[in-house]
């Protein structure tokens, strides 16, 4: 499975800046759960308290002085 970061679009800059983990399964084959890392930089993605990571199932903010 190949997993991307995308950073959504604003307007304005919001508090937290919201970025997608999307995961893409090339071809034919089952989804399955493994560990992975993807990194991103955020000097152009950074809200005015943060990020908030969103995956499939949950979102999570993190606080970025």
């Amino acid at each position: 499975m190949k997993v991307r970061l995308s950073p959504l679009v604003y307007v304005q800059r919001p508090e937290y800046w919201g970025i997608e983990v999307i995961g893409m399964l090339p071809g034919i084959g089952l989804p399955a759960l493994a560990p992975y890392t993807e990194s991103l930089p955020l000097d152009s993605v950074l809200g005015t308290k943060g990020i908030e990571v969103i995956g499939a199932a949950t979102r999570e903010t993190f606080d970025v002085p």
